[in-house]
């Protein structure tokens, strides 16, 4: 019997050093563990259009919009990125972009979208050029995400959020490169009054939100609206999500 009960303590000892893991961890997945499934947007561009209806396309005059775009000539896309995905192709002072509305709006949501460009022209900095928004269900500014040209004509990525009844700007300070992977992630958060993004997987700014806030998210936008901004590019997204719950990550 005793060697028995040593037997079924030696089988178990991985199980509970795993959970003891978990729990000194405060719940973060262990290493191996599957990734997050966004729960409310999860669009792959896999199969033919796009993988989640029903997003609406204004296609601007000499620019393109293509969410069949082969993924395996993108120099730069991960193996994730699988054979599909969506390539904006902007000119200067035209609206391009691709909108959804969500089925409902979330005051809740951590956002991933996974950008490379191959191609940008900005004017000479300070210069913006938007390259994704959000609104809530009336079409109000959310937050924003920009490909930013600075003074030195570095290019940066450049968040707008609204808290505080105003649009609070943040730059990165992170250089970008051309055919280069970059994963955003953002969490705006009205229940708990939170702001975060991040650039594969670092932080680029928390913050304490304060009233007056948006009531949540429910338009979501890839590309461009604005048809003041000098600037053009070509970049491929791709992985696109939006959970209600948890950063979604690699």
């Amino acid at each position: 019997m005793k060697r028995l009960l040593s037997i079924l303590l030696i089988l178990c000892l991985p199980l509970i050093a795993r959970a003891g893991v978990m729990m000194m961890g405060g719940g973060v997945p262990e290493e191996g563990a599957p990734p997050v499934t966004p729960d409310i947007l999860n669009e792959t561009f896999e199969g033919t259009g796009y993988s989640v209806p029903t997003w609406s396309e204004t296609v601007g005059s000499g620019c393109t919009i293509n969410e069949d775009y082969d993924a395996t000539t993108v120099t730069g896309a991960p193996a994730n990125w699988l054979t599909q995905c969506l390539q904006i192709q902007s000119a200067t002072l035209v609206a391009n972009n691709t909108l959804k509305y969500l089925g409902s709006q979330y005051p809740i949501t951590y956002t991933r979208v996974e950008i490379i460009f191959s191609a940008w022209s900005v004017a000479s900095g300070p210069w913006l050029k938007q390259i994704l928004f959000t609104g809530d269900t009336t079409g109000n500014q959310v937050w924003t995400l920009s490909l930013q040209k600075d003074a030195s004509n570095n290019y940066h990525f450049y968040t707008i959020h609204y808290t505080g009844g105003t649009d609070v700007a943040d730059a990165s300070a992170v250089n970008l490169a051309l055919n280069t992977l970059y994963r955003v992630e953002v969490k705006y958060d009205v229940t708990n009054s939170a702001w975060d993004w991040k650039i594969n997987g670092v932080s680029e700014g928390a913050a304490a939100m304060t009233a007056a806030m948006r009531a949540g998210l429910q338009a979501f936008r890839l590309g461009t609206v604005t048809t003041s901004e000098v600037a053009t590019y070509t970049l491929y997204y791709d992985r696109v999500g939006i959970d209600a719950n948890e950063w979604i990550g690699e």
